[in-house]
């Protein structure tokens, strides 16, 4: 048995930028501004922050080492005229704590960029009354550091170098470039400098606040192989192909399980990377250094690597041998004392666990660091009881996966007599605070036709689906077993008159449907529908007057059978960062958006294959059972399609409604 699959709506991709038509002074855009260059274009591509005072935008833009002034002026509508980066059109326009548009380069390259309000400007009393209440009790800051810092980065050569800064209503007490500790700026700003391979490599940017609050970029590096193939035309530009000198003792011996290694490095060029044994150690200005680190009992080496910022790397290896310690000799009987000296020669002490004393965030994953110390060599190093790397210097890092809410994690160190220490942590992930409002649901399922073959599975499909989004997402559905079309409409409507603008509305409907091959016009058939006679079917015109008519933000129609169409919507967004995915959340929550999920498109799609259910309602509640995240629609339809197109010959579509009132968002799924 099939669902009958219909399309009659073109579905179209539309991104309306919302039109601000209150009048406004131009004040009403002052404040700190994130900006973000995206899409083409590079060097430029990144995050920057921007100023607009008294209605007219300032930005310093970081490109290839050197400023250029991005300036113009943002009108009372929220219009930005005469925008300038360099020789650059900056067009576009800002509408709220949201700004979106172009830059138009000479060479016909364009650029898209998006700026997200980071803090309103305040009027001098409310700024006076602010800088009194922080003086007088200053409050708890749960929000993470901003880091604004480019998304990706090319190269020919073998050294990167770009700035950025770093934004907190609080102290900073921690940042650091893939682990090592980073200067600076009193302002917050930074300027890195970092040798890379060849191929592609990643930098992680991450910056910790006094409250514990953690934030981080990555930066991903592109490196050429062009730079290599240069031969000597490299050296004639760089006029260093020299790898540094490293001085180190060949060999060391040692009787105890920690051991000094002292060295220098000697390079005619600035050496930006040293490391012994995995682990990066800071030089002395005179090129000195010197470092503990734990060996065990036997040979072993130490590896010491050193790279200058031409990309000349230099490796010594450092053999180590650690006696073992000689078995006492047997104590006569009147000697016992010798057992208390072999005691006393047994180190008791755990290791010393060192941990961030909270850490907050709202990401999914995130990166835990911290040192063990211990007078022993340590053995193991587990979280949660599963084994991690430790340095050796005693450091380590680990990502961890984290749900909504409280997370504890276990860090257990042992040393090589046993001794065992555990420290804790507590990671508190946030909800992302969306503002997303109520969430309805009217759900239909008709197996019990009177003119046309009966279905098997469209009723338990709909039963299912309004358990799991009452269960899981927290709707109030209303559900129509077998409707008849004055159901459906007089639902429709008591739905327009309930719902208000800060609502989400999901339709589902499993049924059948029809196409009129004369004028291409799809329908619902309710269970009271005549094949030959088309007074009780549904338009899909009707229905989207009605979505047009019912003042939610946002509304998603879920169709399994009709309201498929011709998949024209563009490729899914992609993100570089959660913290990209998260900001790009709230830009669409506040837009209008008009969407439907369709389970097939012109073809006919099945009403069994799923075990109890349709191969197209399954797949939709597996995933909408298996999600844990906050997502959109379209994040969705991704999985569903896969799992459909592996188990039945037919294709889910996901698009916009035409003419329905869409207006660029999307519909935002968040679990409870």
């Amino acid at each position: 048995m099939f669902r009958i699959a219909s399309l009659t709506l073109a579905f179209f991709l539309a991104t309306v930028l919302a039109q601000d038509h209150a009048k406004a002074e131009a004040s009403e855009f002052d404040g700190r501004w994130s900006l973000e260059i995206a899409n083409g274009c590079r060097p430029l591509e990144g995050r920057f922050e921007a100023v607009i005072e008294n209605g007219r935008l300032k930005a310093d833009i970081h490109n290839s080492g050197r400023i250029e002034n991005l300036t113009g002026t943002v009108d009372v509508g929220g219009k930005l005229r005469e925008g300038r980066l360099g020789f650059r059109m900056f067009n576009g326009r800002f509408d709220g704590d949201s700004g979106i548009g172009v830059m138009q380069f000479r060479n016909h390259c364009l650029a898209g960029w998006t700026m997200t309000l980071i803090e309103r400007a305040q009027s001098a009393p409310a700024a006076e009354q602010s800088a009194a209440a922080a003086t007088a009790a200053p409050a708890e800051d749960d929000t993470p550091p901003i880091i604004e810092a480019p998304g990706a980065l090319a190269t020919d050569g073998p050294v990167v170098e770009f700035a950025g800064r770093v934004s907190d209503n609080s102290a900073i007490v921690e940042f650091t470039v893939n682990g090592a500790a980073t200067a600076l700026g009193s302002d917050g700003s930074f300027n890195i400098r970092r040798g890379v391979a060849q191929g592609e490599s990643e930098l992680v940017i991450a910056a910790l606040d006094e409250w514990g609050n953690r934030a981080e970029r990555r930066v991903h590096v592109t490196r050429s192989a062009e730079s290599v193939t240069r031969g000597s035309e490299a050296t004639a530009e760089t006029g260093d192909s020299s790898a540094p000198m490293i001085a180190v003792l060949p060999a060391l011996e040692t009787d105890d399980p920690i051991i000094e290694i002292t060295g220098a490095i000697v390079d005619s060029s600035a050496i930006i990377d040293v490391t012994v044994a995995g682990g990066q150690v800071a030089l002395n200005p005179d090129g000195s250094f010197a470092i503990r680190r734990g060996v065990p009992v036997g040979e072993s080496e130490v590896v010491v690597s050193a790279l200058d910022e031409w990309g000349n790397e230099a490796e010594k290896v450092i053999r180590v041998t650690r006696r073992a310690p000689e078995p006492a000799a047997e104590a006569a009987p009147e000697e016992p004392q010798s057992a208390a000296i072999i005691e006393a020669e047994r180190d008791g002490e755990a290791p010393r666990i060192t941990l961030p004393p909270k850490l907050v965030t709202e990401g999914p994953e995130i990166d835990i660091t911290g040192t063990v110390a211990d007078d022993s060599a340590v053995t193991d190093m587990l979280v949660n009881e599963r084994p991690i790397t430790l340095r050796a210097d005693g450091s380590f890092r680990v990502r961890q996966n984290l749900k909504v809410g409280s997370n504890k994690f276990a860090f257990t160190a042992i040393d090589e007599w046993g001794n065992k220490a555990t420290a804790t942590i507590d990671v508190l992930r946030k909800p992302l605070d969306l503002a997303l409002g109520d969430y309805h649901a009217l759900v239909i399922g008709n197996n019990d036709y009177g003119d046309m073959p009966k279905l098997k599975t469209a009723i338990a499909d709909a039963e299912a689906v309004s358990e799991v989004l009452e269960s899981r997402y927290g709707f109030t559905v209303t559900k129509l077993i077998n409707a008849t079309r004055f159901d459906v409409i007089s639902a429709m409507s008591g739905l327009r008159a309930k719902l208000s603008y800060d609502t989400n509305l999901l339709v589902y409907y499993a049924g059948h449907g029809v196409v009129d091959p004369v004028t291409e016009r799809g329908y619902w058939l309710p269970v009271d529908a005549h094949q030959d006679i088309s007074a009780n079917w549904v338009s899909n015109d009707d229905i989207t007057d009605m979505l047009k008519a019912i003042p939610a933000r946002h509304i998603l129609v879920i169709a399994d059978s009709c309201y498929s169409g011709t998949l024209v919507r563009a490729a899914p967004v992609s993100f570089d960062t959660w913290e990209d995915r998260r900001d790009w959340l709230r830009r669409i929550v506040k837009k209008r958006s008009r969407t439907a999920l369709a389970s097939g498109g012109l073809e006919p799609v099945a009403d069994s294959g799923g075990g109890n259910h349709s191969v197209f309602a399954a797949a939709l509640l597996g995933v909408l059972r298996d999600n844990t995240e906050t997502v959109e629609a379209q994040a969705l339809f991704e999985p569903v399609r896969k799992k459909v197109v592996l188990n039945a010959n037919q294709t889910p579509v996901y698009s916009d409604i035409r003419l329905a009132g869409h207006d660029g968002g999307d519909f935002i799924f968040a679990p409870r």
